[in-house]
């Protein structure tokens, strides 16, 4: 009742929904109406949400009826994220993305939102200039079994119209986890767009959206760069070797009948749908195809010096915690860690990915602990180029 006297300076933001708001106490016990109950009855409040790995925060059941209640376009998702100073409470020492204070007691989270769009700039003397991109979303916005260029030539087309004089080139970053589509649409969301068979949002006309919406964000940047001139450039190449995914005799049996169903063409004898199916395929093919080894691999990283600036290529998608940690690297004005360079080894995701179970990590060919290599390769490689 206070918000509502304050009339149009009421404000429209909620912080922690549903996390320590507190409950407003009446006679009796019955429920009392607070910041929680106010934000969902007020259609123009937006909702922040904190949602870790284990819903600590917020239940998974209570962000379920902030999503139905508010809407995704009224849900803003936030990390809570903040400086370690305690350690994990015993019951909770296998959770690695919350933070715990001395007295063992929640202290926000160790969560990331990698949304940075890097961006670099090449003036030439007598030549078009060029704009680099480098960011972190998967690159299958299109559906279908063909090639295309997808989301990225709506980038570069957009940008190529809009700048005079400008050629765009595009690096993917590190998206093994992520993607472009919308869960909870609503509203205008599913305008052009279709559910795929993986219950996913794609299209030619989704491509053009995260295209255009991308070239708008390196538009706002582009004019603002820091110039650095007379750079010094190098290349430098390192290896390291990691564990491969290997089935167990178990589960082979399994794995060759669902890959003799799916050779044949009958995929609807596999007792799964949707992303189930394509999961346990993709898992299917990996045993196979690993049954008897190699029992490691081989991975190629390749660094590029640019003065101040430095690119990492991994060959494959790694996900965007590594991402994260190698741009974390001290040392350098700017690090883009550069995925699908040199080849195509798979997916590498992070430990916590194998804990879960998921497409990537159930299909990957490596082993867990394979993210943390390549964290610590290109952290290495990144000292070897300084």
């Amino acid at each position: 009742m206070q918000v509502r006297a304050l009339g149009k300076y009421r404000p429209t933001l909620m912080t922690h929904t549903f996390d320590a708001t507190g409950r407003q106490p009446v006679l009796l016990g019955t429920r009392g109406y607070g910041p929680d109950e106010y934000a969902l009855q007020t259609p123009e409040v937006y909702c922040e949400l904190i949602s870790d790995s284990c819903g600590i925060h917020v239940h998974p059941e209570m962000q379920r009826l902030l999503l139905q209640s508010k809407g995704a376009d009224k849900v803003v998702l936030i990390t809570d994220c903040t400086v370690s100073v305690g350690a994990n409470p015993p019951a909770l020492a296998h959770i690695i993305d919350l933070n715990f204070d001395h007295n063992s007691d929640l202290c926000g989270s160790r969560l990331t939102l990698d949304q940075r769009v890097n961006v670099l700039r090449f003036d030439r003397e007598g030549a078009e200039s060029v704009v680099l991109v480098n960011y972190g979303v998967h690159t299958d916005t299109v559906n279908g079994e063909l090639l295309s260029a997808d989301w990225p030539a709506w980038m570069a087309k957009t940008l190529d119209k809009a700048l005079d004089g400008v050629k765009c080139m595009f690096i993917c970053g590190a998206q093994g986890d992520v993607g472009s589509t919308n869960v909870h649409p609503s509203g205008g969301d599913m305008n052009d767009t279709e559910i795929s068979f993986d219950n996913e949002m794609k299209s030619p006309g989704m491509a053009r959206f995260v295209g255009r919406a991308l070239a708008g964000t390196v538009l706002q940047v582009y004019d603002k760069v820091q110039y650095v001139e007379d750079v010094d450039i190098s290349i430098t190449n390192d290896y390291i070797r990691v564990p491969s995914n290997m089935p167990t005799p178990e589960q082979m049996p399994l794995a060759k009948e669902y890959k003799a169903y799916h050779d044949a063409g009958r995929d609807d004898l596999i007792p799964y749908t949707a992303m189930e199916l394509t999961t346990v395929v993709e898992e299917a093919l990996r045993m196979c195809d690993l049954e008897h080894g190699p029992v490691d691999f081989e991975v190629r990283l390749t660094g590029l010096k640019l003065g101040p600036v430095a690119m990492v290529g991994i060959p494959g998608e790694p996900f965007t915690d590594v991402g994260v940690a190698i741009k974390d690297t001290p040392g350098w004005d700017l690090i883009l860690p550069c995925g699908l360079t040199n080849g195509y080894m798979g997916y590498f995701p992070m430990q916590s990915a194998f804990d879960e179970g998921g497409y990537e990590a159930r299909t990957s060919r490596f082993r867990g602990g394979v993210a943390e290599r390549i964290i610590q390769g290109s952290k290495n490689l990144l000292g070897k180029m300084k």
